[in-house]
């Protein structure tokens, strides 16, 4: 990426609707909107606040970095089809970012190095995606990979590391864990893993590019 250009960063994996114009952590622009169902009604009024609050246009940025799952099914199709129309038009590349790396970034600040965490995040009534992550200095190990696990069977997996969630869990579930409440990554991490992690990843094949749904979409007659 080019240093001097700020990366456009997309997050709709959840209930919120975040963009953010990163430029540096000291400078970066954002917006988000927590209105259910709104996706796909907001997400380019907001893209247009960042620019326009930042005073420059969608062809002055150096890439587009959008949350790739797992999450909700409609809100990745979203952040992703806005991404790939935006970057499309733009000849941008794209940075597909792991919503869960995103999290655990987003959190490494305030553990020490080496520090395992569990992230439990919910798919419905009965599932959550979950994984174990190991917050090293220079990446973000995976103790046990992503996965769907059933809400009622956390417990079997999930030691006494602190536990980054949107679900209310019952007491009976963990061993005096911290309970850390977060449903998404900021937009702003979405940015941070891209310029930090993504150059491997960034990539111009908009139509191999894909969210990672993780569990498969099923239509309920």
């Amino acid at each position: 990426m080019n240093k001097q250009k700020p990366i456009l960063a997309i997050e709709t994996s959840e209930k919120i609707c975040g963009v953010c114009l990163f430029f540096s952590n000291e400078k970066y622009f954002e917006s988000k909107i927590n209105l259910k169902n709104s996706h796909s009604e907001k997400i380019f009024s907001s893209i247009n606040y960042v620019l326009n609050t930042a005073g420059i246009d969608i062809n002055e940025i150096g890439e587009i970095a959008v949350s790739s799952g797992p999450g909700s099914f409609t809100g990745l199709r979203i952040g992703m089809s806005a991404a790939k129309g935006l970057a499309l038009g733009s000849n941008l590349p794209i940075t597909p970012v792991p919503t869960f790396e995103a999290i655990a970034l987003q959190v490494k600040e305030y553990f020490k190095i080496n520090a395992e965490i569990s992230i439990a995040e919910r798919v419905n009534s009965d599932e959550s995606y979950f994984a174990k992550v190991k917050l090293c200095k220079e990446k973000i190990d995976f103790i046990i990979p992503l996965q769907v696990k059933k809400i009622d069977k956390l417990k079997e997996i999930i030691g006494k590391e602190p536990i980054i969630t949107n679900i209310s869990l019952d007491e009976k579930i963990i061993n005096n864990n911290l309970i850390i409440p977060v449903g998404a990554p900021d937009p702003f991490y979405i940015a941070t893993w891209s310029k930090f992690y993504g150059t491997d990843v960034k990539t111009k094949d908009y139509d191999f590019l894909e969210p990672n749904y993780l569990k498969n979409f099923l239509v309920k007659r």
